[in-house]
């Protein structure tokens, strides 16, 4: 067979070739001539059954994988909660430069020194950054105001309603 056929394409074309095999062909001692040589009409049902078979074996094979895939995922979460706890209980227990730490495997996470070059050249690179982008701070943001340009008439202020008179209460 040179072409790929999929799973379940080849499971139905082999289900249905044993129904047709058990349907029409009823002479045991046919002869049915294959790449194997001749071969019966059971021999053949045998080798369709085997490759039904073996498509079976593979899906209960695949499910088991992915139950197992699943069951580590849901451990793997599991883990990573119980592991953090162990380890800040060893760091705080043991002290975090202690040999009982570096045994269980645990040291605190040091924060990367920067020397006072690159610390420089990151604000020179942030700084250029900001202004590339136009970008700016709160305070800065406030400190814009828009200008109307010279030559645009300039609207005259709106007139307040007048004040709706009200009937005084009624006294008794």
């Amino acid at each position: 067979m040179g072409k790929n056929i999929s799973h379940d394409t080849l499971v139905s074309n082999d289900t249905l070739r044993i129904a047709a095999l058990r349907k029409y062909v009823t002479d045991p001692k046919l002869q049915i001539p294959s790449g194997d040589g001749l071969l019966t009409p059971s021999e053949i049902l045998a080798q369709f059954q085997t490759s039904l078979d073996q498509h079976a074996a593979v899906n209960a094979a695949r499910a088991a994988y992915k139950a197992a895939l699943a069951a580590r995922d849901a451990m793997a979460a599991k883990h990573r909660v119980f592991d953090e706890a162990l380890k800040y209980w060893v760091l705080f227990s043991f002290g975090p430069d202690s040999t009982q730490a570096r045994e269980f495997g645990y040291a605190l996470r040091k924060p990367p020194q920067m020397t006072a070059e690159a610390r420089a050249l990151a604000v020179a690179r942030n700084k250029a950054t900001r202004e590339k982008r136009g970008t700016m701070g709160k305070r800065q943001r406030l400190k814009i105001k828009g200008e109307l340009p010279s030559d645009a008439p300039v609207p005259d202020p709106p007139i307040p309603d007048p004040p709706i008179a009200r009937d005084p209460p009624a006294s008794e």
